[in-house]
């Protein structure tokens, strides 16, 4: 069982998915041994435009869904095993129909996802081949369909966001660095949310889990946070040159005022004109400009003969 992600997965889709769909993590699908990393029971169609998650919602539709993400690629043995919880599944979803009186048969599918290529081929372990639907999702046509997603071949657009921030690495990186340049939610307020979370791990509880799954937990700590230092560094400085270029403007804005106010003060007298300079050069406004100037008028309008 694939802590890190089932942790992270859980709580992204868990969150995500909850007006829709029922999330469960490490489901037992047989007793003592194998359990479904995450369990998604949609209560119906999931809708097209689910934030950062289109895609997932046309590969489940309103099927129940097993899914397994992988830290590093799976072997022939792990990818057995993750076959094995779909069918798994449909035995546990069977028997608990059977309990409640129904009888249709439940439609199911399986997620595997994995940061690059499979140590083994998945067509060798299903003995059937696959087709691909779009870069870096292959499927394989069973009756209940059998999906590998791929996050170092999967397109960067808006509806893969949710499973790229599943894959480790690069992949999670340009995705978590999507989700705060853009601010875009729920992710944003929910990377933040689990981000706390793991800072708020006491020792003990750290010492119970597993090296990988610590090295995962560190990886996530600072990319989150090189991330959001790098967007802040870029917000001051996008503020900063705006300020620079509003600050410029309006000092160009002065200094022709100024100078029209100086052509103006050329045609007093000598001594008024001294006394004018100062009183230009110490203003610090535009509005103090003008005031200035409805003086200079009316002390220009005395002088006319």
């Amino acid at each position: 069982m694939h802590q890190f992600e089932d942790r992270l997965g859980k709580f992204l889709l868990g969150n995500l998915l909850e007006p829709y769909a029922d999330v469960e993590i490490g489901t037992e699908l047989l007793p003592g041994s194998l359990k479904a990393d995450l369990w998604v029971r949609p209560r119906g169609a999931l809708p097209p435009d689910l934030p950062g998650a289109s895609l997932l919602a046309r590969l489940v539709g309103s099927r129940l869904a097993v899914i397994e993400p992988y830290s590093s690629p799976p072997d022939s043995l792990e990818l057995a095993g993750a076959v094995a919880k779909l069918y798994l599944a449909l035995r546990l979803t069977l028997r608990q129909q059977a309990g409640q009186g129904k009888k249709s048969f439940p439609d199911l599918c399986l997620l595997v996802l994995t940061p690059g290529q499979c140590k083994k081929p998945l067509n060798a372990v299903l003995s059937e081949q696959s087709s691909a639907i779009e870069p870096g999702v292959q499927r394989w046509d069973f009756r209940h369909p059998v999906y590998l997603i791929r996050g170092d071949l999967l397109e960067e657009r808006r509806d893969t966001l949710v499973f790229r921030l599943l894959i480790r690495g690069g992949v999670r990186r340009r995705a978590i660095e999507e989700v705060f340049s853009e601010e875009l939610q729920p992710y944003a307020k929910l990377l933040r949310s689990f981000d706390r979370r793991l800072r708020a791990m006491t020792p003990s509880e750290k010492a119970l889990l597993n090296r990988d799954v610590l090295e995962n937990i560190e990886e996530l700590l600072q990319t989150t946070h090189e991330v959001l230092w790098e967007q802040a560094l870029k917000k001051g400085e996008l503020e900063g040159e705006l300020k620079g270029k509003l600050e410029g403007k309006l000092e160009g804005k002065l200094e022709g005022k100024r100078d029209t106010l100086r052509k103006l003060v050329a045609h007093l007298a000598p001594e008024r004109e001294e006394f004018w300079a100062r009183r230009l050069d110490g203003a610090a406004s535009l509005e103090a400009l003008e005031a200035l100037e409805q003086i200079l008028y009316k002390e220009l309008s005395r002088r006319r003969p």
